[in-house]
């Protein structure tokens, strides 16, 4: 695969990631409403350290560190939607 194929290939990777994001936070809008609304605690810790531990073994040992390190930011993101 040359240089130009590869760029390609991750435009569109990147397309996918967004479209995906930006469902994920509307998603977590929507949950942080209903949050408040009840009255829990947000975040959840407890729910992010389960998620980066899937998250972590889904990625495997080689990108196990950068990926806990994207999904932090992705929580961090996530908590500031009202």
């Amino acid at each position: 695969m040359d240089l130009f194929q590869l760029r390609r290939e991750l435009d569109e990777i990147d397309s996918a990631i967004v479209l995906l994001y930006k469902k994920r936070l509307h998603i977590s809008r929507e949950l942080n409403a209903r949050k408040k609304r009840k009255g829990l605690l947000s975040p959840d810790r407890v729910r992010e350290q389960e998620l980066l531990l899937h998250v972590s073994e889904m990625a495997g040992a080689e990108y196990a560190d950068e990926t806990q390190s994207l999904f932090r930011e992705i929580f961090s993101q996530s908590a500031c939607l009202n």
